[in-house]
């Protein structure tokens, strides 16, 4: 059987373009979504009008409320679908798949005392989504940190708003990374900025300490982004003693591949 031809179900309400190839989209489907429908970290799958189904996206939820989608996205070079949705504006039609999915919930992990988010690039949208929209589960850890790691300073899309975050929640901690810093850079609450690759700074034991908490096998730990930092990330976190979750056998450590 052919694949499916997509049809537009979905209006662009709103485009908002970032540095280099990034971009925020934000898209009102013809359909409703209900309350109950959804959780922070879960994704839709996008795509221009009569493209097959099967070269459809995945793209996560930045938000999801008032019957209107975010996404943060990244153009990526030679891609089927990204440069092309980079190209839409208010009024534009596309197609939103009527189906939500997704593992990479804050209600799925396993349990622990601490919380440590990691992203790399666009990866960081689920973990914004969370943080919205995710008070309840977020409440049973006693410290939340988020690590955004990106190549330069411009690249913090998020930086204010998950800063602004950690300023009223005492248990929350944010450090951004800059791959190949242009300059140094200070967030809002006056923690330093680390530069390099995170997974460097596991063994040293320097992100342990700008999240001011321990990671270890109480420490639940969530990767989102680019597979080398996943696989280079996940090694760091293994050497020191934690182990990836899986459904057979509980472990600390999580991941969603997006970049």
């Amino acid at each position: 059987m052919a694949p499916k031809s997509t049809e537009a179900n979905a209006t662009v309400v709103r485009y908002e373009a970032l540095v280099g190839c990034l971009y925020r989209i934000w898209v009102r489907p013809d359909w409703a979504l209900g309350e109950a429908e959804w959780h922070a970290g879960q994704f839709v799958r996008l795509a221009i009008p009569g493209d097959d189904v099967k070269d459809a996206r995945a793209y996560s939820f930045v938000d999801a409320r008032d019957g209107v989608f975010e996404f943060y996205v990244v153009a990526v070079t030679g891609g089927r679908t990204s440069p092309r949705l980079q190209a839409l504006r208010a009024g534009d039609r596309l197609w939103v798949e009527e189906k939500i999915a997704g593992h990479f919930v804050l209600e799925h992990n396993p349990p622990g005392a601490r919380l440590l988010m990691v992203a790399t690039g666009a990866g960081v949208a689920p973990f914004v989504c969370m943080l919205r929209n995710g008070a309840a589960p977020l409440a049973a850890y006693t410290s939340v940190g988020i690590v955004h790691q990106v190549r330069s300073p411009e690249h913090l899309a998020y930086g204010a708003e998950i800063a602004a975050w950690a300023q009223r929640d005492e248990r929350a901690r944010y450090v951004p990374v800059i791959s190949q810093p242009s300059a140094p850079l200070h967030v809002v609450d006056g923690h330093a900025a680390l530069t390099g690759h995170v997974q460097d700074h596991v063994p040293t034991g320097r992100l342990a300490r700008q999240l001011d908490a321990p990671i270890d096998a109480s420490t639940v730990v969530m990767l989102c982004g680019n597979p080398a930092m996943i696989k280079d990330m996940t090694a760091a976190l293994e050497a020191i003693g934690l182990a990836r979750h899986k459904k057979s056998k509980a472990g600390q450590i999580i991941t969603e591949r997006y970049w």
